[in-house]
């Protein structure tokens, strides 16, 4: 006597709504036995495909007991009735069932990955249960290309592969023609010999032939319950398939739970390329945007951006600039440069720090234009309004005070593409298209707002030594004509003494202190003035009403006198200078002078004609200058150090530092004070950006599990195969996370690129970014991962 497998004792089903409960199953009493065939018929709204479903551990009984090989289900969990399912029951179903995008093998190989079979070793018996229905052709067909004939057998050959006891199919036959129909009954008959197979159908004309019992159900309750075709059990070895004992001994062996999420996942985005792609492009969007808006927060941490800058201090307004020195003052050297050019982060070292908040200009019409005073004397009609008294004076307006000076210190041969570095004092090197520049003669002015008076500016003739390979204003100067125009800075002195008094063997005409400038065509001792300078009174009446006649041909004593430092070695210096003037035949034995034994007095004669330069600006003969450079010892003692970006500003500071050297931000010295509309500003811009993050998060979440929804289906069909909720949820997680990934990376990709072609504000923030910034923009985009899976499993889970 055969088996009895399946036992249902009282079973009752109902089904709910808020206003009423119906009765779906009423006291089922059924025993099923391997070998069986059964036929469950009756009219619709009859319980038929209730029963099905009950019988599969699709839905659960409310009432009565169901026993498996004599064991009762009732206490059953979730986790009991995934593995009911997964190892106890194959499904047919009138829609097929099939994961469409997959191929027929692909369908076979699901079920037994699902078994915990490995994909690549299982595709022998995958292609066996193919054969035994008779699809080995199609095996790398997409089910949805197959005929309905062809998804049915599929959809047996898949139940097959799951070599369970019980086989239950819904209406197998519903969508089929009458002679594919009987065919699928043929193979369902085939196999009921080895199993149990229970059918629910509308055409038993059509099933009687083959079924060996027939049950009949009315409003949930079995009427009819009678066995037809008796089989002749010793038949049954003549129907069993002859491969099936080939397809149990290759079952192939167990692999861990990754081989079963990895082939899932990688095989939807295979078979799914149009729907991975939806997938990557929202995961990709909201990479970037939030790897923008967190940059945004990262750039607005700082405050910086809400102080005023004062430029008394440094003129330029550089964010990216550093002022370095040694602690007592001493010249900095080019082993100095080299190593602070070896600090991570240090983009440009230029020795002449002071000439870096001077202004130049050397395009005409464009830095500054000519007003009037040209070189042939015609009076040009331009509105002069706005210009100050020494730009009307010296015939120029000036522009564009963008332009600050860099000497060539800052740069090397290899930054060149024709010429060479400057080595005379007015000699330079800048960027130009055309090369017949190279070696021509060009103007450029000079101004400084806060190394000098106000409005003062003055000019030197310069060669064009050099071309440079970056396209850039940026213009580089000798150190020796930086050094020139900053003698101010370094506490130099310098005033003039005229009108001799032969009687009493004194000076009584007193010049005002003046800035130095170098002028080629003096000699020896000679020094030029300003036509527009303007002598400050000497209290005795003695200076003339015309400038020409106080000074032209005039003898007198030029002062250079170097202020106290303050530091330890001043009193050395002082000496040594005094020794050197000694030698040389200059005058220090004034009181005043050797007292301070730091100031030289040099005989002048001054020149016949008069300067071009600004008013406060003195000519001095090459000798002149050579004397100040010999004897002061003038060297680079303070260098301006530029950086990749504000952001590295502390750090590079500390590794200075570290290094024994002084060192400061220029920004952060003169941006101190809070303006309130600035403050105001960054907290809006950091609230905007939160904002955006919180409604992209959101966005993300609604748009991606409602393209999720269109998978619901699929997973439908792998439950009903067996799959756990669980596996089906880390299925999830592993495929979007795999756009997840890879839309992350893109995007750092993007951003690097853009990055390296010069997009400047993806090149500020990159520098703001650091190791938090991406952990943050990875942590976002990771929480994002997780809550759109989360709540789309959560949706599920609860269907």
């Amino acid at each position: 006597m055969a088996e009895t497998i399946l036992r249902l004792q009282n079973i009752s089903k109902y089904y709910y709504s808020d206003t009423s409960v119906t009765q779906a199953l009423r006291k089922i009493n059924l025993e099923f036995s391997m070998g069986e065939f059964v036929a469950i018929t009756g009219e619709s709204g009859g319980g038929k495909s209730t029963l099905l479903n009950v019988i599969s551990g699709m839905l659960p009984f409310d009432e009565g007991e169901m026993y498996f090989r004599g064991e009762p289900t009732f206490q059953y969990d979730d986790q009991d009735w995934e593995e009911y399912r997964r190892n106890k029951i194959g499904f047919v179903f009138q829609d097929y069932s099939l994961i469409n995008h997959y191929t027929a093998l692909d369908n076979i190989l699901a079920a037994l990955v699902i078994q915990g079979k490995d994909p690549e070793s299982s595709k022998e018996e995958a292609m066996a249960y193919l054969e035994q229905v008779g699809l080995t052709e199609q095996a790398a067909q997409r089910a949805s290309q197959l005929s309905s004939g062809q998804k049915q057998r599929l959809s047996i050959a898949r139940a097959l592969a799951k070599n369970t006891d019980i086989i239950v199919a819904d209406e197998p036959t519903g969508n089929l023609d009458s002679e594919t129909g009987e065919q699928i009954v043929e193979i369902l008959e085939r196999l009921s010999h080895e199993k149990l197979v229970i059918m629910v159908t509308h055409n038993y004309d059509q099933a009687e032939p083959y079924v060996t019992r027939r049950i009949r159900l009315h409003d949930g309750e079995v009427v009819t319950d009678v066995p037809v075709n008796k089989r002749d059990e010793n038949v049954d070895q003549d129907h069993q398939n002859p491969s099936e004992g080939e397809i149990k001994s290759n079952s192939g062996e167990k692999t861990k739970k990754k081989h079963l999420e990895n082939f899932f996942a990688l095989k939807n985005i295979k078979m799914q390329k149009a729907r991975a792609g939806l997938f990557f492009t929202f995961f990709l969007i909201t990479a970037v945007v939030s790897f923008l808006f967190i940059g945004e927060l990262l750039v607005y941490r700082d405050d910086r951006i809400t102080k005023e800058y004062n430029s008394d201090a440094y003129l330029q307004k550089n964010d990216t600039r550093l002022v370095v020195r040694h602690p007592d003052n001493s010249v900095l050297t080019e082993k100095d440069q080299a190593a602070i050019a070896g600090v991570k982060y240090v983009t440009m070292t230029d020795l002449c720090d002071y000439a870096n908040d001077i202004n130049y200009y050397i395009e005409e019409d464009k830095d500054y234009e000519k007003t009037h005073g040209s070189q042939d004397k015609q009076i040009t009609n331009v509105d002069n309004d706005g210009m100050t008294e020494e730009e009307k004076n010296q015939g120029i307006r000036l522009l564009d005070k963008t332009h600050f000076m860099k000497s060539s210190t800052a740069i090397t041969k290899s930054d060149l593409a024709s010429g060479r570095l400057p080595k005379e004092r007015n000699e330079i090197v800048l960027y130009t298209t055309d090369k017949k520049k190279l070696n021509s003669q060009i103007r450029c002015y000079f101004s400084s707002e806060n190394l000098w008076k106000e409005g003062e500016s003055c000019f030197q003739d310069l060669k064009i030594v050099g071309i440079l390979k970056d396209n850039t204003r940026q213009v580089y100067f000798h150190p020796e004509l930086c050094q020139m125009l900053t003698y101010g800075m370094d506490k130099f002195v310098v005033w003039g003494e005229f009108c001799w008094d032969m009687r009493y063997e004194k000076y009584y005409g007193t010049m005002k202190p003046v800035y130095v400038v170098v002028a080629d065509d003096l000699k020896d001792n000679q020094v030029r003035v300003s036509e527009n300078y303007i002598i400050p009174s000497t209290g005795y009446g003695l200076v003339p009403s015309d400038l020409k006649m106080a000074f032209s041909g005039q003898q007198g004593v030029l002062h250079i006198e170097k202020e106290e430092s303050g530091n330890d070695t001043a009193g050395a210096q002082a000496d040594e200078i005094d020794q050197n003037m000694k030698a040389a035949g200059l005058e220090t034995d004034s009181e005043e002078t050797s007292q301070k034994a730091n100031r030289i007095s040099i005989d002048i004669e001054y020149a016949e004609d008069f300067s071009q330069q600004g008013g406060d600006f003195i000519e001095v003969s090459p000798e002149i200058y050579q004397k100040l450079r010999d004897y002061y010892n003038i060297g680079t003692t303070q260098a301006s150090v530029y950086i990749a970006n504000y952001s590295k500003t502390d750090k590079v500071l500390r590794e200075l530092q570290d290094m024994g050297y002084d060192a400061i931000s220029t920004y952060q010295v003169s941006a101190t004070k809070y303006v309130q509309e600035k403050v105001y500003k960054r907290l809006e811009v950091i609230g905007i950006s939160t904002l955006i993050l919180i409604a992209l998060a959101i966005l993300q979440i609604l748009i991606i599990r409602s393209i999720l929804k269109i998978k619901k289906k699929d997973y439908s069909v792998l439950r009903f195969i067996g799959m756990r909720r669980r596996q089906m949820g880390r299925i999830t997680y592993l495929e979007m996370g795999i756009h997840c990934i890879a839309a992350v990376i893109v995007t750092a990709i993007i951003m690097v690129i853009l990055q390296q072609t010069g997009v400047s504000f993806i090149r500020n923030m990159m520098f703001y970014y650091g190791i938090i910034g991406f952990v943050l923009f990875i942590v976002y985009n990771a929480v994002l991962l997780f809550l759109t899976v989360f709540f789309f499993n959560r949706t599920l889970r609860q269907e």
